[in-house]
């Protein structure tokens, strides 16, 4: 941030002194007059070129960052997604269910209901992935979008993982 105010400061100095430069040379005659503007000219002509690269730098910056409303909106979802995540895990009742229960679902379907109720209800996909199904994502997909076909989870968006709630 000091640098780019140093460098604004640099460029209107010199875009001060070209048009003083300018003005001297109106009083001047001849020769002298013509040193006054051509000087004028490249430190008026320098100064523009720098003021419009550092225009450049500045909206590069600032499409990069996030503003004022995006910060907000961005801070409202994450409360939301908390309420939401703690609104499923006061609804969920931690029961440990026996493996029977499961016996309409495949194997891999009852290693994870029965990984999700040892995890009082809730896991992050990335750990679904790495702790049951040894890294294999379209494994853990597939898995994870039958249950919630079969309507026993449910699966919200956490950052850049998916977490999975029992219904």
């Amino acid at each position: 941030m000091r640098g780019n105010n140093f460098n604004n400061l640099i460029i209107v100095t010199s875009f001060l002194i070209g048009v003083i430069v300018l003005l001297l040379s109106y009083f001047e005659e001849g020769t002298t007059s013509l040193i006054y503007q051509l000087i004028s000219l490249v430190v008026l002509t320098v100064s523009a070129v720098f003021l419009f690269i550092e225009n450049i730098k500045f909206s590069r910056n600032h499409k990069e960052k996030k503003i004022g409303h995006e910060y907000i909106s961005e801070e409202f979802n994450r409360k939301e997604r908390k309420k939401e995540e703690d609104m499923f895990k006061k609804n969920i009742v931690s029961i440990e269910l026996e493996e029977t229960d499961y016996a309409d679902l495949t194997e891999d379907e009852q290693k994870l209901m029965n990984k999700l109720n040892k995890n009082e209800g809730s896991m992050e996909q990335r750990d679904i992935t790495k702790k049951i199904f040894k890294d294999n994502k379209v494994k853990a997909h597939r898995v994870i979008s039958s249950l919630e076909e079969k309507d026993l989870v449910i699966k919200r968006k956490d950052g850049k993982t998916n977490k999975i709630f029992l219904k």
